[in-house]
């Protein structure tokens, strides 16, 4: 209905319909108003609300809120390069293993003698290398001293660290621990690592062999052997 009829055409009863209409389209009308109120005030009660963030939600950490970073100066010139080198960012060493100093002889245009008065510094600038390590292997000869007056045999005592048993030192079982179990560096490539870099051949079943006995004994262990034999009875890579 969008205009309001005639009433003085109306009769009793259409005139008693229309305002059991009206009536009901006023009912209708205010529960509505009455949800849109209640909408409103929830809306206005967020307003209030800290946003959904990182730390009080589980928004991931990638779509929180930047914050606000102070602008770094621009500088006005290439960056400082290392003295005596053009570009670069690396300062010199302060003890050099080696100097080596490169100084003309003679004149590259008209071949003519260069003194000591007519060399200027033209560049200084490091190179670095590491040393070629290979593995350093120390025989050891144990000789047995047999008493011609009582018989004994007396061991001739051995320098800490050169004990009869496993071929490697501590060092090489450190190492190999701590790239075993600090890096999770599997047997296999431990193996192959341990011989492309250091030229020391050791097997993937000693690897888990030396790993094992390891953590459960001291590094060195040894049993006796039957003099002569020349070999050892405990587990070696």
């Amino acid at each position: 209905m969008t205009q309001l009829p005639d009433l003085s055409r109306l009769s009793h009863d259409e005139k008693d319909a229309l305002i059991l209409a009206l009536w009901a389209q006023v009912q209708a009308l205010t529960t509505q108003v009455q949800i849109l109120t209640a909408r409103v005030a929830e809306l206005e009660a967020k307003l209030g609300v800290p946003p959904r963030t990182p730390d009080n939600s589980s928004v991931p950490p990638s779509k929180g809120h930047k914050p606000n970073r102070a602008k770094k100066a621009k500088s006005s010139g290439p960056r400082q390069g290392s003295l005596g080198r053009t570009g670069g960012g690396r300062a010199l060493a302060a003890n050099p293993g080696e100097v080596v100093t490169a100084k003309p002889v003679r004149c590259a245009h008209c071949q003519a003698v260069l003194g000591e008065a007519d060399q200027t510094l033209h560049g200084r600038y490091d190179k670095i290398d590491l040393p070629n390590v290979a593995p350093v292997v120390t025989r050891v000869e144990q000789f047995a001293g047999h008493c011609p007056c009582c018989g004994g045999v007396t061991l001739a005592p051995l320098p800490e660290g050169l004990e009869p048993g496993t071929p490697f030192s501590l060092n090489i079982v450190a190492l190999a621990m701590y790239l075993r179990f600090v890096h999770a560096v599997s047997y296999r490539r431990l193996s192959r690592l341990l011989l492309e870099l250091f030229g020391l051949a050791i097997s993937e079943p000693g690897c888990v062999a030396r790993a094992s006995s390891a953590r459960m004994k001291p590094p060195c262990v040894s049993t006796a052997t039957p003099a002569g034999t020349g070999c050892s009875r405990t587990t070696r890579w």
